[in-house]
């Protein structure tokens, strides 16, 4: 570590005298306007990066925004130390907000982009210019949604800012020990989560980094509006969040609703114990079966989350589970089959904790019906739409928002146009949601999984809610408050007492010692009472200890993904093991050369995006022959290309409904398999369609295509069916359809240009022109890959290794 003796001219100076500022607002360029808590933050930045410090930043209400933000203050320091605009800096972040806020900065009146142009990194490594107008700027921005495709651009790199949800704590650990280790200078290393609990903050430390964090004291301490900022007259745009949210949220009041001790609470509490013992399986399992062992406790522990926050009967969410013949779907009524399959793999004690963990499934179920959480939640959205302020209730997944919405909808309790005033989101978007329309309550139906702690640290309202199944689950949710700011405190005091001294600067406000619990209290049966002792209690997670760090993947990232399950249906079966066709690839495109002899455990009738020729589509793995070109997202054929395309276009504020409503189509348009009506009769009851095939109808009620080519077929089918719900929502399905047919050319032309060397015409490079959305943004997860063979024999392997690249090695130590 270095230390300087003053603060670091950088972005901070850039910042104050507005010379860096957002065309965001319409008039032309906007200074920025900072809070105290924005100028601590960017000169804690341009310290670190001055003296190559690696930084750790820990911001609860950090946004796809905030690293963009700090790479701004990367670039500034850059070119400060090279007298030049020649130079490289990284972001990784899955979100697209990073990629459509840097085109808004501007150096005065000139975008930053036309000095330091932004490239979008691909799956394979390599960086592609959005424009080739783009070419001639001497300096680069590179995107890319995961770190571990940087490494090729590492020894080239003058700073590299690093979003928490592009990463595992084992995958920065080894990306950090190569950028600090060598004789090559290395690069400023800029770390930011929202979550005080995250693990990689100890792996920041562990390559002689530090931790710059805010607990609610300091945020309230540094809420002002900073002296030195925009001019009172022109109070220009907020740098990171405006002085009214910061205050609120170190304010926040948070309510727990605990009703009477009931089974659902009992049940949560079982599998929680269940899942506990299931470190008995991992400890007990051989080295070669653990990737299944992992992969099912991973998917096990998804589901308990599900079910913790899902405030309606589990039958309701799964009825609104992804209706497509693609997708690899988590159905909660599936649990125990699932679970009790895989028992069937083990022997001895592992064997019994998975039985053990089916039976809990089996309470769930059974507790879930009565929907005890569903009563609380209808009375704080009455409550919600009575005070006509904006509010958001947040929800584990896209599949329990589009269950909740239809529960809400379906109540007579629930007043009309409830959705005007409550937004139903994930957890990772209640800031950005907070930032675009001031929320003045937030419900959290449940407790959540600890990558997202950064929300009791400050939550982004001023009034929070949690409606606990019962006495277990409100203990353990005070236990997760208690947890996440008693460490942000610890946090803090490093910050002022070690960090700001190590970096040579001075923080803005001291350590403010403030009980965990203030601001928190218990409604039971309508009476506040005593927030209990839980010092005891374990807020996060069951497993033991010594198992968390070899399972740290599955703790941390479970929450947000969804991970298939770790068996596949065969008819009325549940397998846990696959004959397998065994797919030879090699990558292309690769800045490490052709990685021949790897390969792709594929079920036969897994659909995966092909490339014959001149098509691209979906097929069924036991098509594929030699010569072919597969599509790949994240390096494996487990995710959709084109539904993975489309939840990344979603994370757009213009987009946020894409996803929701291509799910409500699928949902809807395979209720017709339940009705008593031919395609050959719905065709003729759809008046002015041009479709002349029924079988176009099957293809539209079994799930294997988008939708109608034409959007106002929507309306016609609704009309033909008797749907009334999707009548009433035809003009924003056909929007939607519409959207995704042309986001699916596009696509096919990125892939075609990928292969055969070509330009991409401007208008198959561009998607929203106005957003600067392109679709290499959208497809930064996809590497492409040859096919070179196809095994005749079928191989017989475990459900977990399907759709992964392998090599041989790992291939023969797996089975």
């Amino acid at each position: 570590m270095h230390r300087t003796g003053a603060a670091t001219p950088g972005l901070t100076t850039a910042v104050l005298d507005g010379i860096l500022r957002s065309q965001r607002e319409i008039g032309g360029p906007t200074p920025y306007s900072c809070t105290n808590l924005d100028v601590e933050l960017l000169t804690a930045a341009d310290a670190a990066l001055a003296t190559r410090t690696p930084l750790a930043v820990v911001y609860s209400l950090a946004t796809p925004a905030t690293p963009v933000i700090l790479a701004a203050a990367a670039i500034v320091a850059a070119v400060s130390t090279a007298r030049s605009a020649r130079v490289q800096v990284a972001v990784a972040a899955t979100k697209l907000g990073a990629a459509t806020v840097y085109s808004d900065l501007r150096l005065r009146d000139v975008p930053l982009a036309q000095l330091v142009a932004r490239t979008r990194v691909t799956a394979d490594g390599t960086p592609g210019l959005p424009s080739a107008r783009l070419r001639a700027a001497p300096g680069r921005l590179h995107l890319t949604g995961s770190l571990d495709r940087l490494g090729a651009l590492l020894a080239d790199l003058d700073a590299l800012v690093i979003d928490s949800s592009a990463t595992t704590p084992a995958a920065l650990s080894s990306f950090l020990t190569r950028a600090v280790d060598g004789d090559r200078p290395r690069p400023g290393v800029l770390y930011v989560t929202t979550s005080p609990m995250d693990p990689a903050l100890d792996v920041v430390r562990g390559v002689g980094g530090l931790v710059w964090a805010w607990d609610p004291p300091a945020a309230a301490a540094l809420a002002d509006r900073y002296p030195g900022s925009a001019p009172a007259a022109a109070p220009g745009v907020p740098l990171t969040t405006p002085t009214d949210l910061l205050a609120s949220a170190a304010a926040a009041h948070i309510q727990i609703r605990v009703p009477p001790a009931n089974s659902l609470d009992a049940a949560l509490s079982r599998l929680w114990r269940a899942l506990g013992a299931l470190v008995d399986s991992y400890s007990a399992t051989s080295q070669a079966a653990r990737t299944s062992v992992a992969a099912a406790t991973r998917w096990a522990w998804h589901l308990y989350h599900v079910g913790a926050l899902l405030p309606v009967a589990p039958d309701v969410y799964d009825r609104h589970a992804p209706a497509v013949s693609w997708l690899a779907v988590s159905r909660l009524a599936e649990a125990p089959a699932t679970a009790r399959a895989f028992a069937r793999t083990q022997t001895g004690m592992p064997a019994q904790a998975w039985y053990r963990v089916a039976e809990a499934f089996i309470d769930l179920l059974d507790a879930g019906q009565g929907q005890d959480k569903l009563g609380m939640l209808i009375e704080w959205v009455t409550g919600c739409v009575a005070s006509q302020q904006p509010a958001a209730l947040l929800l584990g997944n896209q599949t329990a928002i589009a269950a909740v919405a239809a529960a809400l909808d379906e109540s007579p309790l629930v007043p009309d146009q409830w959705h005007h005033i409550v937004i139903l989101a994930q957890p990772r978007d209640a800031t950005r949601i907070a930032l675009a329309k001031p929320l003045a309550r937030v419900c959290v139906p449940g407790t959540l999984p600890a990558r997202s702690s950064g929300l009791w640290n400050l939550p982004p309202a001023p009034e929070v809610s949690i409606l606990a199944a019962g006495p277990d689950q409100a203990a353990r949710a005070v236990a997760a408050i208690r947890t996440t700011r008693t460490r942000a405190g610890e946090l803090r005091w490093e910050t002022t007492s070690l960090t700001s001294e190590l970096l040579g600067i001075t923080p803005r406000t001291d350590t403010t010692a403030q009980d965990a619990l203030t601001g928190v209290s218990m409604n039971q049966d309508g009476t506040l009472r005593p927030v209990p002792d839980v010092a005891e209690l374990e807020a996060w997670n069951p497993f033991d200890v010594d198992i968390v760090a070899e399972l740290a993947d599955i703790v941390t990232t479970s929450g947000d993904l969804e991970p298939p399950p770790p068996v596949r249906r065969d008819g009325e079966d549940t397998v846990t093991q696959v004959a397998a066709v065994v797919v030879h690839v090699r990558d292309l495109h690769s800045p490490h050369g052709s990685a021949a002899g790897r390969m792709l455990l594929l079920d036969p009738a897994d659909v995966v995006t092909r490339r014959r020729g001149h098509r691209a589509e979906r097929v069924a793995a036991k098509s594929l022959t030699a010569g072919d070109v597969l599509a790949l997202v994240d390096r494996s054929a487990r995710a959709d290309l084109l539904t993975s395309v489309i939840a990344k276009l979603a994370e757009s504020p213009a987009y946020a409904t894409l996803s929701l409503l291509v799910q409500f189509w699928h949902l809807r348009a395979a209720r017709v398999r339940h009705l008593d009506l031919t395609y050959s009769a719905i065709l003729r009851r759809m008046h002015g369609t041009a479709i002349t095939s029924p079988g176009t109808i099957g293809t539209w009620v079994r799930g294997e295509v988008d939708g109608p080519l034409d959007k106002t077929d929507v309306a016609r089918f609704a009309a033909a069916v008797d749907d009334q719900d999707l009548a009433a929502q035809a003009n924003q399905v056909g929007w939607a359809m519409d959207t995704l047919h042309r986001v699916h050319r596009k696509v096919g032309a990125w892939l075609s240009a990928r292969l055969d060397g070509a330009a991409l015409a401007p208008g198959d490079a561009t998607v929203d022109a106005a957003l600067d959305i392109g679709i290499a943004d959208l497809l930064d997860a996809v590497s492409l890959h040859e096919v070179t063979a196809v095994d005749v024999e079928r191989t017989v392997v475990p459900v977990s290794l399907l759709g992964v690249l392998l090599t041989q090695e790992q291939l023969t130590g797996a089975v």
